[in-house]
């Protein structure tokens, strides 16, 4: 009883649609080549904004911008240039390439509360891939969004969840793994989806 009385509370907590900035350490456990890549969430009612940080292979001491914002609702993907100072428009891409289960187990990311996802048995993996996994946060919760894969392939929503840790295990030993180390909250963000300055490429 009192543990059905912890999870509705829980539950209770996390019914707020989450509005707000993720950001994420892109790694790869067991690899010799030392590289981490990140990656930045803006979280709106119905627009998600991804932005990826790769360093550039010209000077590895800086990084590269990659934009992207998937409108939820148009069910567009918008990719933004910046040095063209413009856009390009195109359908988003929603067939995911795994599909996820509960397992009803619970875990934690950097203290925070989530649930296990896994491939259930009819989901066909890669050739090199042994196991795919997701921890999804209880008290960041998208009511109106079940499932988000960005560009069909990064998990980021899961069961109404933000998807705060994602898991790729390899045949060769290795873990490529996308791990959110920081979590911040904000009512109004339709500020930072806003196209002003740029134009239609």
């Amino acid at each position: 009883m009192v543990l059905v009385m912890a999870f509705i509370a829980i539950q209770a907590r996390a019914q707020k649609d989450f509005t707000g900035i993720l950001k994420y350490h892109m790694t790869v456990e067991g690899d010799s080549i030392q590289r981490t890549d990140s990656m930045k969430l803006i979280v709106g009612k119905s627009k998600i904004k991804v932005v990826l940080y790769i360093p550039s292979q010209n000077d590895p001491g800086k990084a590269t911008e990659q934009v992207f914002i998937d409108d939820l609702v148009k069910e567009t993907t918008t990719v933004i240039d910046y040095q063209k100072s413009g856009y390009t428009v195109s359908a988003r891409k929603k067939e995911p390439l795994y599909t996820f289960s509960n397992t009803n187990q619970y875990d934690a990311v950097n203290r925070k509360l989530c649930l296990r996802y896994e491939t259930d048995r009819k989901t066909s993996l890669s050739a090199d891939v042994v196991k795919a996994s997701c921890l999804a946060g209880i008290d960041f919760l998208k009511p109106d969004i079940p499932f988000y894969y960005f560009l069909g392939v990064q998990p980021l929503i899961i069961d109404n969840r933000m998807v705060l840790d994602y898991t790729l295990t390899l045949r060769n030993g290795h873990k490529q793994k996308t791990v959110c180390y920081e979590v911040q909250a904000l009512e109004e963000v339709d500020v930072l989806f806003s196209l002003e300055g740029l134009k239609p490429l």
